[in-house]
């Protein structure tokens, strides 16, 4: 019998569970006291560059997990999903992946990043292929073998999904899994 999606073996993130056991009706994209940060149920966070100004919503209706409608007032250098991870153990670990089915309008790269933290601030791992998502739904994946990753992972790490930040687009997250295996 196949397991739910969100009881996935080797998922690192947990972050993602209120998201896709809940409809959320979102709201509107920063706040005025923090214009440049949404933060969105399960500890995830749309961080956008303090240069830019990018307007829009977010929800998570039913059949979504996320979807994003965005504004790029004014472009910045970078607008960026971040997921927290739990902490997997290196010695096990092969692989960590990323998997997504989304749809965007008009047709959007998407940069995934594995970043984890550093004495001096954090280090970007990003995967080889960017991932495209566009008007028809569709599926993406990027791999970090363990050789990239090297031993020590960090005291934290979270997949980064780099955005467009200098167009307006609309994108909805289907589905989103990060697994270690």
């Amino acid at each position: 019998m196949n397991s739910p999606p969100d009881e996935a073996r080797g998922g690192l993130d947990p972050a993602l569970a209120t998201l896709r056991s809940t409809v959320q009706p979102g709201g509107p994209l920063g706040t005025p006291e923090a214009p440049h940060e949404t933060r969105l149920p399960g500890g995830l966070l749309l961080h956008a560059d303090p240069e830019g100004l990018h307007e829009g919503r977010w929800s998570s209706p039913s059949g979504r997990l996320l979807e994003l409608t965005v504004e790029a007032r004014r472009p910045g250098r970078w607008l960026a999903l971040h997921v927290p991870l739990e902490p997997w153990e290196p010695a096990e670990t092969l692989w960590v992946a990323l998997l997504l089915r989304a749809t965007a309008y008009p047709a959007t790269v998407l940069r995934p990043s594995l970043r984890r933290g550093r004495p001096e601030g954090f280090e970007d791992l990003f995967g080889e292929r960017h991932l495209l998502a566009q008007g028809r739904e569709g599926d993406g994946a990027a791999l970090w073998p363990l050789d990239r990753l090297g031993s020590d992972p960090g005291p934290w790490r979270e997949m980064v999904l780099f955005l467009p930040s200098a167009v307006s687009f609309r994108l909805s997250l289907h589905a989103l899994r990060v697994l270690a295996a």
